[in-house]
């Protein structure tokens, strides 16, 4: 069954030589489990189109957590 949260991901980048920069994701958004696995959506653009600063930083941490090894699935498109 699908559930409207609060989604709250943190990530954490590291560089060599600096102390490590967190990335945090808060924003509403559904949850289902399905498949085997979590299915968890937000809104990826504002009212007029643009994307917002929290599909920016979804992005970022995707990226992130594959560089890390994890296994990660992360698509942009328009929920219907």
């Amino acid at each position: 069954m699908k559930q409207k949260v609060m989604l709250s991901i943190q990530g954490r980048q590291t560089y060599q030589d600096q102390e490590p920069d967190l990335i945090e994701l808060v924003t509403e958004g559904t949850m289902e489990f399905r498949d085997g696995g979590w299915d968890i959506c937000y809104k990826e653009s504002d009212n007029s189109g643009r994307r917002t600063h929290d599909s920016v930083l979804a992005q970022d941490l995707y990226y992130q957590l594959t560089q890390e090894g994890f296994k990660v699935f992360f698509a942009r498109h328009k929920q219907g």
